[in-house]
């Protein structure tokens, strides 16, 4: 009895290869020459399948020596068909990696032996970039989406909480009402003249509001306070002021058009990061309010697909990742 069994006796190849009467390395693959072509005329073996040697030893059965081996294959073919000199591969092997699960991994790269948390990075890194070349962004994510959300197994404390899916329509009420809220801020603003005349200014701001009035009695709001910083005053003062009414028109339009995105449910990820972006930059100046400070937790749950139950991201999302495959089938 154990709990844990190493297996170590490695890979055999493909049992394609014995029905076809050509010499095979001891592990069944075809012995292939320096152009990846086996005896057999205008037949190729590549990856597992291709007993390359190369600097007396035989290529690992690893994705880059299958790439490299296709690679070759493909131009030696091409070669063929347009009469013309074949190329020698010559590979290049960028290292040796192991995982065992998500938390466990070892690797030499390019001779440098890697600790296992840089390691696990590289073998994500690496199937990235693999999958890219065969299926693009779309397989990229579906991958992280499975290796980072969908675990089910040998979870850690972090893991268990990440992890753990909820359903989209529980969602629903509290973007309904972070929508409305967004709205309404956009629509009082044009109320109040945002759309109108310059009301942007770097007056003091006292602790319960950020407007204040001018001699002239019209009323002014401050984006500069005791709390902001440096860096963020001398744009204020440099560019934001100076160009106030511009900047009003660009608040009140990002306002209404949030309100809008999160109460139709439409583009509710890429409406949450404007918003949370949209605080920051109000934390920066006027500071944070007692009857706004909940907008934040409310944008960070929108993250979370929000738009797909009772929203147009129901549609919109697999309408556009159709459109996507098509440009993608295209393009290739």
């Amino acid at each position: 009895n154990t709990r844990t069994l190493i297996w170590t006796a490695g890979i055999k190849a493909s049992s394609l290869t014995d029905s076809i009467d050509l010499e095979k390395n001891r592990t069944s693959r075809l012995v292939v020459d320096e152009y990846t072509r086996t005896t057999l005329q205008n037949v190729y073996a590549i990856g597992d399948v291709s007993a390359f040697t190369y600097e007396d030893k035989v290529l690992p059965p690893l994705v880059e020596s299958a790439v490299q081996t296709g690679k070759n294959a493909g131009k030696n073919i091409l070669a063929d068909i347009r009469d013309k000199d074949k190329t020698r591969l010559e590979p290049k092997l960028h290292g040796v990696m192991v995982s065992i699960g998500s938390n466990f991994a070892v690797s030499e790269i390019m001779g440098k032996i890697f600790p296992i948390w840089l390691s696990i990075v590289m073998k994500y890194m690496v199937n990235i970039h693999y999958l890219f070349g065969i299926g693009g962004f779309e397989l990229v994510f579906k991958y992280l989406s499975h290796e980072l959300l969908h675990k089910r197994h040998r979870l850690n404390f972090l893991e268990y909480h990440y992890t753990f899916r909820t359903l989209a329509f529980w969602l629903v009420p509290l973007r309904l009402f972070l929508g409305y809220t967004w709205f309404m801020e956009g629509y009082n603003k044009i109320n109040e003249g945002w759309l109108a005349k310059p009301m942007l200014a770097g007056l003091p701001v006292d602790a319960a509001s950020s407007a204040s009035v001018t001699e002239t009695g019209e009323k002014v709001f401050s984006i500069i306070s005791s709390h902001t910083p440096g860096w963020y005053a001398w744009i204020a003062n440099s560019l934001v002021i100076p160009n106030a009414l511009l900047f009003q028109v660009m608040i009140v339009l990002a306002e209404i058009a949030l309100g809008l995105a999160f109460f139709s449910g439409t583009f509710t990820f890429l409406a949450a990061l404007a918003a949370l972006a949209l605080n920051v930059n109000f934390l920066l100046s006027t500071g944070l309010y007692e009857t706004s400070w909940w907008l934040i937790p409310a944008e960070i749950a929108m993250l979370a697909g929000a738009g797909r139950a009772f929203g147009l991201d129901a549609h919109l999302m697999p309408f556009l990742m159709k459109g996507w495959r098509y440009l993608v089938r295209r393009s290739s």
